[in-house]
Protein backbone atom coordinates (compact mmCIF):
# COMPACT_ATOMS: atom_id res chain seq x y z
CA UNK A 1 0.00 0.00 0.00
CA UNK A 2 1.65 3.24 -1.21
CA UNK A 3 0.13 6.33 0.89
CA UNK A 4 0.96 9.69 0.52
CA UNK A 5 0.21 12.85 3.47
CA UNK A 6 -0.62 15.79 2.32
CA UNK A 7 -1.86 19.14 3.14
CA UNK A 8 -5.57 19.46 1.34
CA UNK A 9 -6.87 22.72 -0.44
CA UNK A 10 -10.15 24.21 -0.32
CA UNK A 11 -10.64 22.79 -3.64
CA UNK A 12 -9.82 19.16 -2.86
CA UNK A 13 -12.25 18.79 -0.28
CA UNK A 14 -16.07 17.83 -0.87
CA UNK A 15 -18.09 14.74 -2.37
CA UNK A 16 -15.83 12.99 -4.37
CA UNK A 17 -12.70 12.82 -2.04
CA UNK A 18 -14.90 11.54 0.52
CA UNK A 19 -16.93 9.35 -1.43
CA UNK A 20 -14.60 6.32 -0.22
CA UNK A 21 -14.65 7.11 3.26
CA UNK A 22 -16.19 4.68 5.85
CA UNK A 23 -16.62 6.33 8.86
CA UNK A 24 -18.86 3.57 10.80
CA UNK A 25 -17.59 2.62 13.72
CA UNK A 26 -18.90 -0.52 16.33
CA UNK A 27 -18.69 1.12 19.95
CA UNK A 28 -19.51 -1.20 22.72
CA UNK A 29 -18.07 0.79 25.62
CA UNK A 30 -17.20 4.25 26.38
CA UNK A 31 -16.00 6.15 29.18
CA UNK A 32 -17.64 9.02 31.35
CA UNK A 33 -16.14 10.70 34.36
CA UNK A 34 -18.80 9.65 37.56
CA UNK A 35 -17.58 11.48 40.92
CA UNK A 36 -14.51 12.41 39.85
CA UNK A 37 -13.32 8.83 38.33
CA UNK A 38 -13.35 7.97 35.05
CA UNK A 39 -15.34 4.63 34.74
CA UNK A 40 -16.42 2.09 31.60
CA UNK A 41 -19.75 2.10 31.28
CA UNK A 42 -21.62 -0.97 28.75
CA UNK A 43 -22.32 1.88 26.09
CA UNK A 44 -23.24 0.33 22.34
CA UNK A 45 -24.06 2.01 19.45
CA UNK A 46 -23.20 2.74 15.79
CA UNK A 47 -21.40 6.03 14.88
CA UNK A 48 -21.37 6.68 11.64
CA UNK A 49 -22.32 10.02 9.39
CA UNK A 50 -25.42 10.77 7.05
CA UNK A 51 -24.93 12.69 3.72
CA UNK A 52 -26.12 15.53 6.11
CA UNK A 53 -23.16 15.36 8.31
CA UNK A 54 -20.78 14.86 5.65
CA UNK A 55 -21.97 18.17 3.98
CA UNK A 56 -21.02 19.65 7.13
CA UNK A 57 -17.79 17.92 7.57
CA UNK A 58 -16.95 19.59 4.34
CA UNK A 59 -18.35 23.27 5.76
CA UNK A 60 -15.97 22.92 8.78
CA UNK A 61 -12.89 21.54 6.69
CA UNK A 62 -13.46 24.17 4.19
CA UNK A 63 -13.48 26.75 7.51
CA UNK A 64 -10.44 25.34 9.22
CA UNK A 65 -8.56 26.72 5.90
CA UNK A 66 -10.35 29.58 5.89
CA UNK A 67 -9.19 30.86 8.88
CA UNK A 68 -5.79 29.75 8.24
CA UNK A 69 -5.57 25.89 9.61
CA UNK A 70 -4.53 22.95 8.48
CA UNK A 71 -6.21 20.04 6.81
CA UNK A 72 -3.81 16.99 6.78
CA UNK A 73 -4.70 13.66 4.45
CA UNK A 74 -3.73 9.70 4.09
CA UNK A 75 -4.45 9.11 0.26
CA UNK A 76 -3.29 6.26 -1.52
CA UNK A 77 -4.05 7.40 -4.75
CA UNK A 78 -7.41 9.31 -4.75
CA UNK A 79 -8.74 7.09 -2.07
CA UNK A 80 -9.14 8.48 1.37
CA UNK A 81 -8.02 6.70 4.03
CA UNK A 82 -7.96 9.17 6.53
CA UNK A 83 -7.90 12.92 7.84
CA UNK A 84 -6.66 15.31 10.68
CA UNK A 85 -7.24 19.74 10.89
CA UNK A 86 -6.03 21.43 13.21
CA UNK A 87 -7.72 25.21 14.27
CA UNK A 88 -5.55 28.42 14.12
CA UNK A 89 -7.41 30.41 16.92
CA UNK A 90 -5.48 30.00 20.04
CA UNK A 91 -7.36 29.81 23.08
CA UNK A 92 -6.70 28.62 27.00
CA UNK A 93 -5.81 30.88 30.37
CA UNK A 94 -2.50 31.46 28.62
CA UNK A 95 -3.43 30.92 24.97
CA UNK A 96 -1.12 27.82 25.01
CA UNK A 97 -3.57 25.56 23.05
CA UNK A 98 -4.67 24.86 19.16
CA UNK A 99 -7.32 22.30 18.55
CA UNK A 100 -7.24 18.99 16.86
CA UNK A 101 -10.27 19.36 15.47
CA UNK A 102 -10.64 15.94 13.50
CA UNK A 103 -8.84 12.94 13.02
CA UNK A 104 -10.42 9.82 11.25
CA UNK A 105 -9.31 7.16 9.49
CA UNK A 106 -11.64 4.90 7.35
CA UNK A 107 -13.15 1.63 8.51
CA UNK A 108 -11.12 -1.38 7.72
CA UNK A 109 -7.62 0.71 7.32
CA UNK A 110 -7.49 1.69 11.27
CA UNK A 111 -4.98 -0.53 12.68
CA UNK A 112 -2.21 -0.07 10.50
CA UNK A 113 -0.26 3.67 11.81
CA UNK A 114 -2.52 5.83 9.63
CA UNK A 115 -3.75 7.62 12.10
CA UNK A 116 -0.53 7.84 14.67
CA UNK A 117 0.95 9.31 11.38
CA UNK A 118 -1.88 11.82 11.12
CA UNK A 119 -1.73 12.55 14.96
CA UNK A 120 2.56 13.35 14.31
CA UNK A 121 2.03 15.92 11.45
CA UNK A 122 -0.92 17.85 13.75
CA UNK A 123 1.24 18.25 16.13
CA UNK A 124 3.86 19.06 14.27
CA UNK A 125 1.39 21.41 12.74
CA UNK A 126 0.08 22.96 16.15
CA UNK A 127 4.17 23.07 17.23
CA UNK A 128 4.70 25.11 14.08
CA UNK A 129 2.14 28.18 14.89
CA UNK A 130 3.80 27.90 18.56
CA UNK A 131 1.26 26.16 20.54
CA UNK A 132 2.56 24.63 23.49
CA UNK A 133 -0.69 21.83 24.18
CA UNK A 134 -2.53 20.31 21.06
CA UNK A 135 -6.59 19.99 22.84
CA UNK A 136 -8.99 17.79 21.78
CA UNK A 137 -12.61 16.71 22.22
CA UNK A 138 -12.26 13.09 21.59
CA UNK A 139 -15.02 10.85 21.04
CA UNK A 140 -15.19 8.41 24.74
CA UNK A 141 -15.44 5.42 22.68
CA UNK A 142 -13.31 2.88 24.86
CA UNK A 143 -11.15 2.14 21.58
CA UNK A 144 -10.77 6.42 20.29
CA UNK A 145 -9.54 6.49 23.71
CA UNK A 146 -7.08 3.94 24.58
CA UNK A 147 -5.54 5.51 20.45
CA UNK A 148 -5.22 9.09 21.57
CA UNK A 149 -3.46 7.65 25.19
CA UNK A 150 -1.06 6.01 23.32
CA UNK A 151 -0.04 9.28 21.29
CA UNK A 152 0.55 10.57 25.18
CA UNK A 153 -2.65 12.51 25.58
CA UNK A 154 -3.75 13.09 29.27
CA UNK A 155 -6.69 14.40 30.45
CA UNK A 156 -6.71 18.07 29.65
CA UNK A 157 -5.50 20.22 32.68
CA UNK A 158 -8.21 23.20 31.54
CA UNK A 159 -11.48 22.38 29.78
CA UNK A 160 -12.92 24.40 26.89
CA UNK A 161 -16.09 25.73 27.97
CA UNK A 162 -18.00 25.62 24.42
CA UNK A 163 -16.42 22.37 23.38
CA UNK A 164 -17.60 20.59 26.36
CA UNK A 165 -21.49 21.90 25.97
CA UNK A 166 -21.01 20.89 22.32
CA UNK A 167 -20.51 17.45 23.11
CA UNK A 168 -20.52 16.55 26.87
CA UNK A 169 -19.81 12.93 26.66
CA UNK A 170 -16.79 13.69 24.84
CA UNK A 171 -13.17 13.35 26.29
CA UNK A 172 -10.91 16.84 27.03
CA UNK A 173 -7.76 16.06 26.28
CA UNK A 174 -4.28 17.64 25.39
CA UNK A 175 -0.99 16.65 24.54
CA UNK A 176 2.05 18.34 25.61
CA UNK A 177 3.86 20.19 22.96
CA UNK A 178 6.96 22.20 23.88
CA UNK A 179 9.69 20.70 25.57
CA UNK A 180 8.63 17.47 24.86
CA UNK A 181 9.35 14.86 21.60
CA UNK A 182 6.19 13.75 19.73
CA UNK A 183 6.57 10.13 20.79
CA UNK A 184 9.61 9.34 23.11
CA UNK A 185 9.77 5.93 24.42
CA UNK A 186 5.98 5.48 23.99
CA UNK A 187 5.18 2.33 21.52
CA UNK A 188 4.96 2.63 17.93
CA UNK A 189 4.05 -0.50 16.46
CA UNK A 190 4.27 -4.31 17.31
CA UNK A 191 6.64 -6.77 15.72
CA UNK A 192 4.46 -9.58 14.95
CA UNK A 193 6.82 -11.95 13.11
CA UNK A 194 6.42 -14.30 16.25
CA UNK A 195 3.12 -14.73 17.41
CA UNK A 196 4.10 -15.87 20.78
CA UNK A 197 6.27 -12.89 21.90
CA UNK A 198 5.57 -9.39 20.00
CA UNK A 199 8.22 -7.10 20.62
CA UNK A 200 6.83 -3.11 20.63
CA UNK A 201 8.73 -0.45 19.06
CA UNK A 202 9.58 3.02 19.82
CA UNK A 203 11.10 6.09 19.17
CA UNK A 204 13.06 8.61 20.87
CA UNK A 205 16.12 11.14 21.11
CA UNK A 206 18.81 9.75 22.83
CA UNK A 207 22.29 10.74 24.20
CA UNK A 208 25.50 9.71 22.14
CA UNK A 209 26.31 7.67 24.73
CA UNK A 210 28.95 4.55 23.88
CA UNK A 211 26.02 1.59 23.49
CA UNK A 212 24.48 4.05 21.27
CA UNK A 213 27.51 4.52 18.90
CA UNK A 214 27.88 0.84 19.10
CA UNK A 215 24.67 0.02 17.44
CA UNK A 216 24.58 2.74 15.62
CA UNK A 217 28.17 2.10 13.80
CA UNK A 218 26.59 -1.39 13.63
CA UNK A 219 23.89 -0.33 11.29
CA UNK A 220 26.02 1.50 9.54
CA UNK A 221 27.96 -0.64 9.11
CA UNK A 222 25.03 -3.18 7.41
CA UNK A 223 24.23 0.00 5.56
CA UNK A 224 27.51 0.13 3.49
CA UNK A 225 27.62 -3.59 2.66
CA UNK A 226 23.95 -3.23 1.35
CA UNK A 227 25.62 -1.14 -1.43
CA UNK A 228 22.64 1.21 -2.08
CA UNK A 229 24.65 4.46 -1.61
CA UNK A 230 27.43 6.11 -3.83
CA UNK A 231 30.47 5.71 -1.79
CA UNK A 232 29.26 5.38 1.77
CA UNK A 233 31.80 4.06 4.22
CA UNK A 234 30.12 3.43 7.78
CA UNK A 235 30.46 5.89 10.56
CA UNK A 236 32.92 6.44 12.62
CA UNK A 237 32.45 8.02 16.49
CA UNK A 238 34.13 11.56 14.84
CA UNK A 239 31.43 11.63 12.30
CA UNK A 240 28.50 11.14 14.95
CA UNK A 241 29.66 13.18 17.87
CA UNK A 242 28.06 16.93 18.42
CA UNK A 243 25.20 15.55 16.35
CA UNK A 244 21.32 15.35 17.57
CA UNK A 245 20.53 11.42 17.73
CA UNK A 246 16.91 10.01 16.99
CA UNK A 247 16.97 6.59 16.79
CA UNK A 248 13.97 3.41 16.39
CA UNK A 249 14.20 0.51 18.75
CA UNK A 250 12.96 -3.29 18.84
CA UNK A 251 13.16 -3.61 22.76
CA UNK A 252 16.90 -2.52 23.19
CA UNK A 253 17.82 -3.60 19.76
CA UNK A 254 18.32 0.13 17.41
CA UNK A 255 16.93 -0.72 14.46
CA UNK A 256 16.88 2.82 12.73
CA UNK A 257 18.56 6.18 13.10
CA UNK A 258 18.62 9.51 12.41
CA UNK A 259 21.21 12.28 13.00
CA UNK A 260 21.75 15.89 12.20
CA UNK A 261 22.99 19.06 13.59
CA UNK A 262 22.00 22.94 13.19
CA UNK A 263 23.82 25.07 10.82
CA UNK A 264 23.40 28.47 9.70
CA UNK A 265 24.57 29.88 6.12
CA UNK A 266 27.24 31.90 5.40
CA UNK A 267 26.02 33.70 2.61
CA UNK A 268 22.91 33.99 0.64
CA UNK A 269 21.59 31.58 -1.73
CA UNK A 270 19.38 30.74 -4.46
CA UNK A 271 16.87 29.19 -1.90
CA UNK A 272 17.67 31.31 1.99
CA UNK A 273 19.26 34.32 2.46
CA UNK A 274 22.57 34.68 5.27
CA UNK A 275 21.81 33.65 8.52
CA UNK A 276 18.98 31.36 7.85
CA UNK A 277 19.42 28.27 10.90
CA UNK A 278 19.22 24.63 9.29
CA UNK A 279 18.92 21.65 10.79
CA UNK A 280 21.36 19.51 8.23
CA UNK A 281 19.85 15.88 8.50
CA UNK A 282 23.14 13.67 7.84
CA UNK A 283 21.72 10.39 7.62
CA UNK A 284 18.62 8.37 8.15
CA UNK A 285 18.72 4.93 7.90
CA UNK A 286 16.04 2.03 8.67
CA UNK A 287 16.76 -1.97 8.11
CA UNK A 288 15.35 -3.22 4.81
CA UNK A 289 12.54 -5.63 6.35
CA UNK A 290 10.61 -2.61 7.74
CA UNK A 291 11.33 0.32 5.41
CA UNK A 292 7.58 0.27 4.79
CA UNK A 293 6.65 0.23 8.29
CA UNK A 294 6.70 3.96 8.90
CA UNK A 295 9.45 3.86 10.78
CA UNK A 296 11.41 6.52 8.55
CA UNK A 297 8.43 8.77 8.05
CA UNK A 298 8.30 8.59 11.60
CA UNK A 299 11.92 9.46 12.75
CA UNK A 300 11.56 12.43 10.51
CA UNK A 301 8.54 13.96 12.14
CA UNK A 302 10.41 13.02 15.53
CA UNK A 303 13.32 15.23 14.27
CA UNK A 304 11.14 18.27 12.74
CA UNK A 305 9.34 18.66 16.25
CA UNK A 306 12.22 18.20 18.25
CA UNK A 307 14.09 21.53 16.09
CA UNK A 308 10.68 23.24 15.47
CA UNK A 309 11.24 26.75 16.96
CA UNK A 310 15.27 26.62 16.78
CA UNK A 311 15.47 26.08 12.79
CA UNK A 312 14.29 27.70 10.33
CA UNK A 313 14.77 24.69 7.71
CA UNK A 314 15.05 20.92 7.57
CA UNK A 315 18.18 20.32 5.08
CA UNK A 316 19.86 17.38 3.30
CA UNK A 317 21.65 15.94 0.66
CA UNK A 318 21.42 12.55 -0.87
CA UNK A 319 23.55 9.96 -3.02
CA UNK A 320 20.78 7.34 -3.38
CA UNK A 321 21.35 4.83 -6.34
CA UNK A 322 17.48 4.58 -6.40
CA UNK A 323 16.39 8.23 -6.70
CA UNK A 324 12.74 7.40 -7.14
CA UNK A 325 12.29 6.39 -3.73
CA UNK A 326 13.76 8.90 -1.71
CA UNK A 327 12.18 11.61 -4.14
CA UNK A 328 8.90 9.63 -3.42
CA UNK A 329 10.00 9.47 0.71
CA UNK A 330 11.32 13.06 1.26
CA UNK A 331 8.98 15.46 -1.14
CA UNK A 332 5.69 13.39 -1.46
CA UNK A 333 5.61 11.70 1.89
CA UNK A 334 7.73 13.96 3.46
CA UNK A 335 6.92 17.29 2.47
CA UNK A 336 10.05 18.91 1.21
CA UNK A 337 11.12 20.87 -1.72
CA UNK A 338 13.24 19.88 -4.42
CA UNK A 339 16.36 22.15 -4.37
CA UNK A 340 19.54 21.06 -7.04
CA UNK A 341 20.81 17.70 -8.75
CA UNK A 342 24.08 16.70 -9.42
CA UNK A 343 23.95 14.37 -11.98
CA UNK A 344 26.60 11.87 -13.80
CA UNK A 345 26.85 9.62 -16.97
CA UNK A 346 29.98 7.13 -17.14
CA UNK A 347 31.59 7.20 -21.03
Amino acid sequence: MDIIYQHLTQQQIGPELFSGFDRWQNVTRCWRKENGSWVLRDIAFIDDWNEEEYIFLYDCLKNTLNTGGDVIAALEGNRLLGFASVENQPFGPQNEYLQLSSLHVSNGMRGRGIGSHLFAMSCLAAAQRGAKELYLSGHSAEETQAFYRAMGCVEAAWYHPELVAAEPCDCQLERQLCGVLPFPGEDFATDRTDESQATQIFLREVSCTEPVLSQLIGLSQEWEEEGSIHGYHKNEPDDIEGNRIFAAFRGEQMIGYLFGKMQETQKDSSIMPAGTRCFEIEEIYIQPALRSSGIGSRLFQLAQLAVTGEAQMLTLSTSTKNYQAILHFYIEQMGMQFWSARLFKPL
